[in-house]
């Protein structure tokens, strides 16, 4: 009997926490952590997190996020919800996932191979969609989550904005932050190493530009009186690779 899909934490830093299905609590997270579907994973304000899947699709959460991990590959397809906060997807194209998809409360992104953010303002609840390859469909989602209108295509360098009950979706270029953004995030080895150029590691010190260039707005301060979640465990094998650095 095939054991069931797990993700694979590649890579971490910060305060970065996982619940696993049947919990209720929050529990610390180790680089090098494999989880289930169901799991969901969750980033301070000072931390973000870089997902291995199967396949070897990529995704990277970023700070002060929320994210569901629903499916991971099971007949080949894929789902993640935003709760809050943002993630970046690099999908694998030559792998042929039947479904990738990310979620949100006001609308989904589904593509078959390509490189894209979504992001979630917690407060105004619009989403986001940035497109730095390939094509991504968009649709937004009336009061009750049930998809509304048509979906829109935001291909190679186009954004869109989404919101509940917003049934015309119109791509536009993306704005100047945004190719920033892309800039930055191609220049780190967690995208490089799909392209066959290094290890799949995050760069530290970027989630306040990141979050500003993708969502057009500061960071969220840290919540008066929040308790710091403990800092981050590191699984140091025998003769395996160095924390935080994952090679194929």
């Amino acid at each position: 009997m095939q054991s069931p899909p797990f993700a694979r934490i590649a890579d971490a830093f910060g305060s970065v926490e996982k619940k696993l299905p049947g919990s209720t609590t929050f529990r610390p997270l180790s680089i090098g952590d494999r989880v289930p579907a169901a799991t969901v994973l969750r980033t301070a304000s000072d931390a973000a997190l870089l997902i291995e899947l199967p396949d070897k699709h990529v995704v990277r959460v970023g700070a002060s996020s929320t994210v569901v991990l629903n499916q991971l590959g099971q007949d080949k397809q894929f789902a993640l919800k935003v709760l809050s906060g943002q993630v970046w997807a690099l999908v694998k194209k030559a792998n042929h996932p039947s479904k990738f998809t990310v979620e949100t409360s006001s609308g989904v992104a589904g593509v078959t191979g390509t490189f894209f953010a979504v992001g979630l303002d917690q407060e105004t609840q619009e989403m986001i969609v940035s497109t730095e390859e390939g094509s991504v469909e968009v649709q937004s989602y009336d009061d009750a989550g049930v998809p509304l209108g048509q979906p829109v295509a935001v291909r190679e360098g186009m954004m869109v904005r989404a919101a509940r009950q917003r049934a015309k979706l119109i791509a536009s270029r993306q704005l100047r932050e945004h190719q920033v953004m892309w800039s930055l995030l191609n220049r780190e080895g967690a995208w490089a190493q799909q392209r066959g150029q290094g290890p799949l590691k995050l760069t530290r010190g970027r989630e306040s530009e990141l979050w500003r260039y993708l969502h057009l707005k500061s960071l969220p301060a840290k919540r008066p009186g929040a308790r710091p979640a403990p800092p981050l465990r590191q699984k140091n094998r025998p003769g395996g690779p160095k924390p935080g650095i994952w090679r194929g």
